[in-house]
């Protein structure tokens, strides 16, 4: 499972891109990821509009949705905790439509799994992906 953010300034210009291997575990867990690296990331800044093509995560956190997976609300909490405090906007986008954004995500997400099946699964990764937290539906 890989992770890939990228962070944006108001005139559009990238500022920050990173994409790293989580271990095991479930796309809802590596979207909530992604989100709450963000927003950490974020820090002190406030008012900003994320974009993400998770359904079930812009759903969730913008409280639309309810959390049915009880190993995701942990992540919620976090998540939704973080956006009321920044005073951030969560838009859902549609994946894989060319939105720039989005297709790179989409890309270093697959350079990150690239470059992991290059070096093969080694016992470092295989102890990292162990340590993954459970429930990561």
């Amino acid at each position: 499972m890989v992770y890939a953010k990228l962070d944006f300034s108001d005139e559009y210009k990238k500022i920050h891109e990173e994409g790293f291997w989580l271990g095991e575990g479930t796309n809802n867990y590596a979207e909530y990821s992604a989100l709450l690296h963000l927003l950490k990331w974020l820090g002190s800044w406030k008012e900003v509009t994320i974009y993400c093509d998770s359904a079930l995560v812009v759903n969730q956190v913008n409280d639309v949705w309810d959390v049915n997976n009880r190993a995701l609300l942990p992540y919620w909490q976090e998540a939704y905790a973080r956006l009321i405090q920044g005073k951030h906007k969560l838009i859902h986008i549609r994946g894989h439509q060319g939105i720039e954004g989005n297709e790179r995500a989409d890309f270093l997400c697959n350079e990150v799994l690239d470059d992991f099946e290059r070096r093969g699964f080694g016992k470092a990764d295989k102890e990292r992906a162990s340590r993954a937290p459970e429930g990561q539906n």
